[in-house]
């Protein structure tokens, strides 16, 4: 996963720092207001959800501006993260007020799907993580000149 902020684009290796990073799974809903990250990262099954715009697939890429409000899951504990990132970015006018209601709306959904059972969040996303790291699949490489 590669991302863009203040004009530099630099790689993701999903909150391990170190190679080879983790298996995680993406789930990309191009009608949501979010997108998922399921990974095992040696302490304990965790959920990251980053609230953003709808993404769009435009030439083999994923495209979306991630509008800074994260949810997560570990267990039995939920979060949200970047809150004042968010009330921030609303101030200074980069998120406008129809994304944030939607940021809101998402997150709230979001929340209460992680807390009250979803098969989703529960069972479908770690199976498919599974299925997937089973498939041996060859890690995805960033050449130097695409970062």
């Amino acid at each position: 996963m590669r991302g863009r902020r203040d004009g530099e684009v630099g790689s993701s290796y999903v909150g391990v720092p170190d190679k080879p990073g983790l298996h995680v799974l993406h789930l990309v809903p191009t009608a949501g207001w979010w997108l998922g990250t399921w990974a095992n990262d040696g302490v304990g099954q965790r959920i990251a959800i980053d609230i953003c715009t709808p993404p769009v697939h435009i030439d083999g890429e994923w495209l979306f501006d991630d509008l800074e409000l994260d949810l997560y899951r570990r267990g039995s504990r939920l979060g949200v993260f970047d809150e004042d990132e968010f009330d921030d970015g609303c101030a200074a006018g980069h998120i406008c007020p129809d994304e944030a209601q939607a940021c809101r709306v998402a997150a709230s959904e979001l929340h209460d799907r992680l807390r009250d059972g979803d098969a989703l969040f529960d069972s479908v996303g770690w199976d498919l993580l599974q299925t997937a790291i089973g498939l041996s699949l060859a890690p995805l490489a960033i050449e130097p000149n695409e970062a």
